[in-house]
Protein backbone atom coordinates (compact mmCIF):
# COMPACT_ATOMS: atom_id res chain seq x y z
CA UNK A 1 0.00 0.00 0.00
CA UNK A 2 1.93 3.05 -1.05
CA UNK A 3 -0.11 5.41 1.72
CA UNK A 4 0.97 3.06 4.24
CA UNK A 5 4.87 3.16 3.05
CA UNK A 6 4.36 6.88 2.41
CA UNK A 7 3.00 7.23 6.01
CA UNK A 8 6.51 4.98 7.29
CA UNK A 9 9.02 7.20 5.36
CA UNK A 10 6.97 10.48 6.60
CA UNK A 11 7.00 9.21 10.37
CA UNK A 12 10.15 7.72 10.19
CA UNK A 13 8.76 4.40 11.17
CA UNK A 14 11.01 2.53 8.52
CA UNK A 15 13.67 3.61 10.45
CA UNK A 16 14.26 1.05 13.07
CA UNK A 17 17.49 2.84 14.54
CA UNK A 18 16.38 6.41 15.11
CA UNK A 19 14.13 7.46 17.60
CA UNK A 20 10.36 8.64 17.29
CA UNK A 21 10.21 11.82 17.14
CA UNK A 22 7.98 14.20 19.68
CA UNK A 23 5.36 14.37 17.78
CA UNK A 24 4.80 11.00 16.60
CA UNK A 25 5.18 9.68 20.36
CA UNK A 26 2.29 11.92 21.42
CA UNK A 27 0.19 10.90 19.18
CA UNK A 28 1.02 7.48 20.05
CA UNK A 29 0.53 7.76 23.69
CA UNK A 30 -2.80 9.59 22.53
CA UNK A 31 -3.98 6.67 20.70
CA UNK A 32 -2.68 4.07 22.88
CA UNK A 33 -4.85 5.51 25.81
CA UNK A 34 -7.81 6.31 23.93
CA UNK A 35 -7.71 2.67 22.88
CA UNK A 36 -7.00 1.60 27.08
CA UNK A 37 -9.68 3.64 28.08
CA UNK A 38 -12.63 2.69 25.35
CA UNK A 39 -12.33 -0.74 26.55
CA UNK A 40 -11.96 0.52 30.46
CA UNK A 41 -8.64 0.20 30.97
CA UNK A 42 -8.15 3.12 33.02
CA UNK A 43 -4.72 2.40 34.77
CA UNK A 44 -3.67 2.23 31.14
CA UNK A 45 -5.16 4.77 29.46
CA UNK A 46 -3.70 7.03 32.66
CA UNK A 47 -0.30 5.52 31.85
CA UNK A 48 -0.44 6.70 28.18
CA UNK A 49 -2.12 9.99 28.94
CA UNK A 50 0.40 10.67 31.68
CA UNK A 51 3.65 10.40 29.37
CA UNK A 52 1.71 12.59 26.89
CA UNK A 53 1.34 14.94 29.64
CA UNK A 54 5.36 14.69 30.60
CA UNK A 55 6.44 16.01 27.51
CA UNK A 56 3.68 18.15 26.91
CA UNK A 57 2.34 19.58 30.34
CA UNK A 58 0.11 22.33 28.93
CA UNK A 59 -1.67 20.13 26.81
CA UNK A 60 -5.69 21.07 27.23
CA UNK A 61 -6.47 18.12 25.71
CA UNK A 62 -4.26 15.38 27.64
CA UNK A 63 -5.40 16.93 31.03
CA UNK A 64 -8.90 16.46 30.29
CA UNK A 65 -8.89 13.09 28.95
CA UNK A 66 -6.71 12.30 32.47
CA UNK A 67 -10.18 14.36 33.74
CA UNK A 68 -11.64 11.71 32.11
CA UNK A 69 -10.50 8.88 33.29
CA UNK A 70 -10.93 10.27 37.25
CA UNK A 71 -14.42 10.63 36.58
CA UNK A 72 -14.85 7.21 35.27
CA UNK A 73 -13.39 5.87 38.45
CA UNK A 74 -15.52 8.00 40.35
CA UNK A 75 -12.39 10.27 41.83
CA UNK A 76 -14.55 13.27 41.07
CA UNK A 77 -11.71 15.72 42.94
CA UNK A 78 -9.31 14.74 41.12
CA UNK A 79 -11.10 15.22 37.58
CA UNK A 80 -11.95 18.32 38.89
CA UNK A 81 -8.42 19.56 39.36
CA UNK A 82 -7.77 18.10 35.77
CA UNK A 83 -10.74 19.68 33.53
CA UNK A 84 -9.42 23.25 35.73
CA UNK A 85 -5.87 23.03 34.59
CA UNK A 86 -7.30 22.22 30.95
CA UNK A 87 -9.40 25.14 30.92
CA UNK A 88 -7.27 27.15 32.60
CA UNK A 89 -4.76 26.51 29.85
CA UNK A 90 -7.85 26.82 26.88
CA UNK A 91 -11.30 28.36 28.49
CA UNK A 92 -12.77 28.15 24.66
CA UNK A 93 -13.27 24.17 25.64
CA UNK A 94 -17.23 24.84 25.54
CA UNK A 95 -17.98 21.08 25.89
CA UNK A 96 -15.72 20.45 29.10
CA UNK A 97 -16.89 23.87 30.69
CA UNK A 98 -20.32 22.23 30.63
CA UNK A 99 -19.45 19.00 31.48
CA UNK A 100 -17.19 20.10 34.59
CA UNK A 101 -20.53 22.37 35.58
CA UNK A 102 -22.33 18.95 35.76
CA UNK A 103 -19.82 17.48 37.87
CA UNK A 104 -19.97 19.91 40.18
CA UNK A 105 -23.65 19.74 40.31
CA UNK A 106 -23.39 16.31 40.91
CA UNK A 107 -21.04 16.62 43.97
CA UNK A 108 -23.78 19.09 45.43
CA UNK A 109 -21.92 22.23 44.20
CA UNK A 110 -24.76 23.69 42.58
CA UNK A 111 -24.15 27.06 43.56
CA UNK A 112 -20.50 26.79 41.62
CA UNK A 113 -21.85 24.80 38.92
CA UNK A 114 -24.38 27.89 38.56
CA UNK A 115 -21.76 30.48 38.18
CA UNK A 116 -19.78 28.70 36.00
CA UNK A 117 -22.77 28.52 33.54
CA UNK A 118 -23.43 32.00 33.81
CA UNK A 119 -19.77 33.09 33.21
CA UNK A 120 -19.75 30.36 30.12
CA UNK A 121 -22.94 32.58 29.13
CA UNK A 122 -21.53 36.06 29.35
CA UNK A 123 -18.41 34.51 27.70
CA UNK A 124 -20.74 32.94 24.85
CA UNK A 125 -23.45 34.39 24.73
CA UNK A 126 -24.70 33.20 20.91
CA UNK A 127 -23.91 29.06 22.30
CA UNK A 128 -26.74 27.14 22.61
CA UNK A 129 -25.32 24.69 24.34
CA UNK A 130 -24.39 26.72 27.46
CA UNK A 131 -27.76 28.16 26.64
CA UNK A 132 -29.61 24.71 27.09
CA UNK A 133 -27.17 23.67 30.04
CA UNK A 134 -28.08 26.70 31.97
CA UNK A 135 -32.01 25.60 31.71
CA UNK A 136 -31.22 22.04 32.30
CA UNK A 137 -30.03 23.53 35.88
CA UNK A 138 -32.99 25.66 36.48
CA UNK A 139 -35.22 22.44 35.95
CA UNK A 140 -32.97 20.36 37.88
CA UNK A 141 -33.24 22.80 40.60
CA UNK A 142 -36.88 23.40 40.43
CA UNK A 143 -37.31 26.66 38.54
CA UNK A 144 -38.52 25.27 35.59
CA UNK A 145 -40.82 28.23 34.56
CA UNK A 146 -37.57 30.29 34.55
CA UNK A 147 -35.98 27.40 32.27
CA UNK A 148 -38.79 27.37 29.65
CA UNK A 149 -38.65 31.19 29.52
CA UNK A 150 -34.69 30.74 29.12
CA UNK A 151 -35.28 27.64 26.22
CA UNK A 152 -38.37 30.16 24.93
CA UNK A 153 -36.15 33.29 24.41
CA UNK A 154 -33.64 30.56 22.67
CA UNK A 155 -36.42 29.12 20.28
CA UNK A 156 -36.82 32.84 19.33
CA UNK A 157 -33.51 34.06 18.43
CA UNK A 158 -32.67 30.28 16.59
CA UNK A 159 -36.52 29.23 15.69
CA UNK A 160 -34.48 26.15 13.64
CA UNK A 161 -32.31 24.77 16.64
CA UNK A 162 -33.47 21.31 16.84
CA UNK A 163 -32.37 20.76 20.47
CA UNK A 164 -33.77 23.79 21.41
CA UNK A 165 -37.24 22.88 20.19
CA UNK A 166 -36.77 19.57 21.72
CA UNK A 167 -35.74 20.55 25.16
CA UNK A 168 -38.94 23.35 25.30
CA UNK A 169 -41.17 20.19 24.81
CA UNK A 170 -39.77 18.54 27.54
CA UNK A 171 -40.18 21.31 29.77
CA UNK A 172 -43.66 22.37 28.61
CA UNK A 173 -46.71 22.08 31.55
CA UNK A 174 -48.44 20.18 28.32
CA UNK A 175 -45.87 18.75 25.26
CA UNK A 176 -48.87 18.85 23.34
Amino acid sequence: DLDLALYYEVTGLSETNRPLSRDVQIEMWRQMGHNAFAVGDYDEALRYWGKWLEVAPSSPEALMLIGDVYLRLQEFDKALEYYDASLAVNPGQIDLALRRAALLDNMNRSEEAREALNLYARMFPQNMDVLLAQADWLNRHGREEEARQLVRAAITARPDHLKARIRYQLLANDPA
